[in-house]
């Protein structure tokens, strides 16, 4: 196995997310409840009631949109950056992994919506005087729960979406390229270290249970396995490509 740039890459960040990743949950033991209770007069109560009743639809609705439309953008990205690689043969990342900083990216824009619309209704005075009580009901410090939705979150979904647009795997110049989800760096095996693709008709769960559908791996000559794990079809697609690019024959099995 060659040694890739990403790997030295890889060295260098994982201490600083470790980092980033420590001060995160440590500023989850800050959001016990520190401002003082605000007292609501019968119309801000009103206006509370008001405010409370239809936030849930906004976030809703705006989470869904916004979602959705983020979605859309990080896999034009991630399309964007794949015609751009110089590849003999590719199995991109699937591509349900943008939705998960899609859905926390929705849930932040949700929120700014709320904000913007309950301000513009209400003013910003008896806006904040009226989230403070919400925030007493929840039990939360909201300046901090602020500062993860708005800064951490998006911080988070920056990293995970740079991260995800990178989980490619490819064939170049006789060399195969794999970005395991996990990893930071990217692993580099001439084509040559490949003894072995198997392709067996059904394979153990998780749970312990089997699953029948035909699955791909790829044994290297210093003993390491990688599992081409895509969707069905992508993994049909790269494994033929992969075997005709080496020069093997497939290693049928009943079970792996």
């Amino acid at each position: 196995m060659n040694t890739h740039w990403t790997q030295y890459l890889g060295y260098a960040l994982t201490p600083i997310l470790t980092v980033l990743i420590l001060r995160g949950l440590g500023k989850l033991k800050s959001l016990k409840l520190t401002e003082p209770k605000a007292e609501l007069t019968e119309e801000e109560q009103q206006h509370f009631k008001s405010m409370m009743s239809q936030a849930s639809y906004i976030v809703i609705g705006s989470m869904l949109l916004a979602g959705w439309l983020i979605f859309l953008i990080l896999r034009f990205i991630a399309r964007t950056h794949l015609n751009l690689l110089k590849y003999e043969i590719m199995m991109p990342a699937p591509e349900v992994i943008y939705a998960i900083p899609a859905l926390f990216l929705g849930i932040v824009i949700g929120g700014k919506i709320v904000e913007f619309y309950f301000i513009r209704k209400f003013g910003s005075t008896l806006y904040e005087k009226l989230s403070l009580v919400s925030y007493h009901q929840q039990g939360v410090n909201g300046k901090i729960l602020n500062k993860i939705m708005y800064k951490w979150i998006p911080t988070f979904c920056l990293l995970f979406t740079i991260h995800s647009i990178f989980l490619n795997t490819y064939v170049q110049d006789n060399k195969l390229y794999i970005r395991r989800f996990f990893s930071l760096s990217t692993e580099v095996h001439d084509l040559k270290e490949i003894a072995q693709v198997i392709r067996s008709k059904s394979a153990r769960a998780p749970n312990g249970n089997t699953v029948y559908r035909t699955y791909h791996y790829v044994l290297f000559k210093d003993g390491t396995k990688w599992d081409i794990n895509n969707d069905e079809k992508t993994d049909y697609l790269f494994a033929d490509a992969l075997i005709s690019k080496a020069g093997l024959q497939y290693t049928d099995k009943d079970f792996y």
